[in-house]
């Protein structure tokens, strides 16, 4: 079996991925490594995290960014959805949107630096859907799931099972392109 390192500190983000990609035959261990975090463009982000890994960790990685985007503002909260959500908080996001549209989306950006070389590939997994106009419960670390119903959901992903997430996750979807190109990838 295949290793690949996953720099993350989160367990469950570990399993999901884990789930994904040990089916086609890689085994994922996690590292956690402090990584700086620019401004820029996600994938710009991405790209960014892998090759600040790659001075720690000679072994095939991975990284992945999220970013939330309001239909209502351009490119916001963004790469800095964390930040916004530690200073204004969910209540003050909800305030934001007050009046304005509240379609929405999350993207998340695998960028995987396979073994010896010097480039991140890109996976990108979106999900659309729409914020709520009050918050629900969700974990303390994705204040963003208590506002968020994805497209075809009828519950905020804080208010789902973890398998109910997973239909819609973009994680998931980032790292299933991963998948996709490791199985081929391999048969080459």
């Amino acid at each position: 079996m295949n290793k690949l390192l996953f720099v993350t500190s989160n367990q469950g983000k570990l399993i999901e991925v884990q789930s994904i990609l040990q089916p086609v035959g890689f085994a994922v261990d996690s590292i956690n490594l402090e990584l700086t975090e620019i401004q820029g463009d996600q994938a710009e982000v991405a790209k960014h995290k892998a090759l600040e890994a790659r001075k720690s960790v000679s072994d095939s990685l991975v990284v992945e960014d999220t970013g939330w985007y309001f239909e209502a503002y351009d490119n916001f909260p963004g790469i800095l959805a964390r930040q916004m959500a530690q200073s204004i908080g969910i209540d003050g996001l909800l305030k934001l949107l007050e009046g304005k549209s509240h379609s929405a989306h999350v993207l998340t950006i695998a960028a995987f630096l396979p073994a010896g070389e010097t480039e991140p590939l890109l996976f990108t997994g979106k999900c659309s859907g729409q914020i709520t106009q009050d918050k629900t419960e969700a974990h303390p670390r994705l204040p963003y799931d208590s506002i968020f119903i994805p497209d075809g959901g009828n519950c905020t992903f804080g208010q789902m099972t973890r398998e109910e997430t997973n239909k819609y996750s973009a994680r998931r979807k980032a790292f299933e392109e991963l998948a996709n190109y490791l199985t081929k990838y391999k048969k080459e």
